[in-house]
């Protein structure tokens, strides 16, 4: 049964992908979209030397989640949390990040808003957490 748990949340990290992440200011970029982000988010932390990068740690709540998924899939419950703690930490970090590059010339993009895309997913982390409680209780 917890192998089916993760299909929902699946679904919102694939929706997430599809739709944009956030806004930013300027012309000719105003949405960021989910999948360029899933593929490039790590090179913010590469290209930026200061202390914004931290906020750029948020894109390994990818990874932490690929580890949650695992976890759950073997069984072991106690990794499972900490792995999923980790993620909404990470993921949830991004909130607070005030700017982020506009290319690779190092220019800056103030972050508008976050739209759909962020929070669906957050809302992927989410769906993974409350599946495994349901999976692991068992």
């Amino acid at each position: 049964m917890q192998k089916l748990m993760f299909i929902p949340s699946m679904i919102c990290y694939v929706l997430a992908c599809y739709f944009p992440s956030f806004i930013v200011e300027g012309e000719g970029y105003p949405e960021v979209g989910g999948w360029f982000l899933s593929l490039f988010g790590w090179v913010g932390l590469v290209m930026d030397s200061s202390l914004l990068s931290l906020f750029y740690f948020s894109w390994f709540a990818n990874v932490t989640y690929l580890f949650a998924i695992i976890s759950l899939l073997h069984n072991r419950s106690k990794s499972f949390h900490i792995w999923m703690v980790c993620t909404f930490v990470l993921g949830m970090s991004f909130l607070f990040c005030p700017s982020v590059i506009k290319d690779e010339s190092g220019q800056m993009f103030a972050i508008d808003s976050m739209t759909i895309g962020y929070y669906l997913w957050i809302g992927s982390f989410f769906c993974l957490w409350m599946g495994g409680l349901c999976a692991l209780k068992r």
